[in-house]
């Protein structure tokens, strides 16, 4: 936090790269500051706010003040459309500040008893590991997977997606690792922090056959978090040093299968230098500035939302792709033609000349902008209510897991959602509901006995 704070209160840098949008991207981390105060709060509310400042102002700081640009056109610091956007964030921060449950600032963390474990749980345990099975060798094993990989990179995601028709089998394979981590979590005596990673390490390497190894590091670091969550509040607490730890450790394994992500099997030292150039993008610090602006940013792709809505070049969508989102973990073969996909309007917005061959977008909007999309100038403030309600059901929830511990399988999968709102579109929020809300959690949850 001190690092960040250190970079956007920085006058020098403001006045060298003065802009509209520098000036007030600094303003917006001292308004977060200002309403929010961290001393005496939680981890929790601490990450999330951190969090705030990171996507709505450090980001959008670095990002105008180095002039990086991916897929996109460069931004303008002082358009119209960059200020309308500071905008929409300070109307978001107000109606979040308004509207937040002040249970928020303090989620318990303390452990909790371990969930009793019927016959139904190992038996879904044992159907996901057939799933994961017969995942890995309709691919002709792991050589298969690596080798159908290489081909989606020299194609594109859009045009050779050898996982179309296989997102409940992929689902299935991708809980398969969180079932088998808490029975062994279980039926282990031990509880040593070695213990923990020793078991973590096989689970992640059976989630980086069904994920990673497809360029996917958000499966991976969803099976590290369930690790780190379930073994935190049933086993045993981490102290704030092994917390702190294992955070780097998360970061440093994205930024391990990054080459991977980008260059498949053929990736090395001499292409992740030249990332820029290989990847048609202007960003700094090459392959580490693309982590953190677009893995993590979602400014640029909203200005250009933004820009569109000013133009009167944006169909409002008045909440269909938020429909179209839910719907999208129905299969095909159950609901071939499924209408208002994002994705669709996402392909309006954004092709063009950075796109060369490939027909359609990979790019993520977040939800922020979707709800632009979908609600036009009131799109970040229904955003801060829906934030809001989402924080109020984890208090809720958090609350019954002291109850009843069995609500540690909705816990474990709810904590991380309001960053994910963040990032993700509402396809992908609803792939992450039914892969992990509905396979796991709810599954886990009627397939345990209740015990405070």
């Amino acid at each position: 936090m001190k690092i960040i704070l250190a970079i956007i209160f920085n006058p020098f840098i403001i006045y060298n790269y003065f802009s509209y949008g520098v000036l007030l991207s600094a303003i917006i981390g001292w308004l977060i500051v200002f309403l929010y105060p961290l001393p005496g709060k939680g981890v929790y509310y601490k990450a999330l706010i951190t969090f705030l400042i990171l996507t709505f102002s450090l980001i959008p700081f670095i990002q105008l003040t180095t002039n990086s640009f991916m897929y996109l056109e460069p931004i303008d610091g002082n358009s119209t459309a960059t200020v309308l956007w500071f905008l929409f964030v300070i109307t978001f921060i107000f109606t979040l500040k308004l509207l937040e449950p002040k249970e928020i600032n303090y989620i318990r963390t303390n452990k909790l008893t371990m969930p009793t474990t019927r016959a139904g749980f190992y038996i879904i345990t044992f159907l996901s590991g057939l799933s994961y099975l017969y995942f890995i060798s309709k691919f002709g094993g792991v050589g298969g997977l690596l080798a159908d990989y290489d081909v989606r990179l020299e194609s594109s995601v859009t045009d050779h997606n050898a996982l179309k028709g296989m997102g409940v089998l992929q689902a299935l394979a991708n809980v398969f690792p969180v079932f088998l981590f808490f029975i062994l979590v279980k039926i282990t005596r031990k509880d040593s922090f070695i213990t923990f990673l020793f078991l973590s390490f096989m689970v992640i390497v059976l989630s980086f056959l069904v994920s990673g190894i497809f360029g996917s590091r958000q499966g991976v670091i969803f099976v590290i978090w369930s690790c780190f969550w379930l073994w935190h509040r049933t086993k045993r607490n981490f102290s704030p040093t092994q917390i702190k730890n294992l955070f780097m450790g998360g970061v440093g394994l994205m930024l391990i299968m990054m080459p991977l992500k980008f260059f498949g099997s053929d990736a090395s030292m001499e292409k992740l230098l030249e990332f820029n150039e290989l990847r048609r993008v202007n960003v700094v610090a090459g392959p580490l500035g693309f982590l953190l602006l677009r893995d993590v940013g979602r400014f640029d792709v909203q200005n250009v939302i933004t820009e569109s809505l000013i133009n009167d070049e944006l169909d409002i969508q008045y909440g269909k792709t938020l429909v179209g989102g839910a719907l999208a973990p129905i299969p095909s073969a159950i609901f071939p033609n499924k209408p208002w996909s994002p994705t669709d309007v996402k392909n309006e917005l954004f092709l063009g000349e950075f796109w060369g061959y490939q027909t359609g977008t990979t790019l993520l909007v977040g939800l922020p902008g979707e709800f632009i999309i979908n609600f036009g100038y009131f799109g970040y403030m229904l955003f801060a209510i829906a934030l809001c309600v989402l924080l109020t059901y984890i208090v809720k929830v958090n609350g019954l897991a002291v109850i009843d511990s069995r609500f540690v399988f909705f816990e474990v999968f709810l904590i991380p959602l309001p960053f994910l709102f963040f990032i993700f579109d509402s396809n992908v929020i609803g792939f992450y509901i039914f892969k992990w809300l509905v396979l796991f959690s709810l599954v886990s949850f009627f397939c345990c006995q209740k015990r405070a």
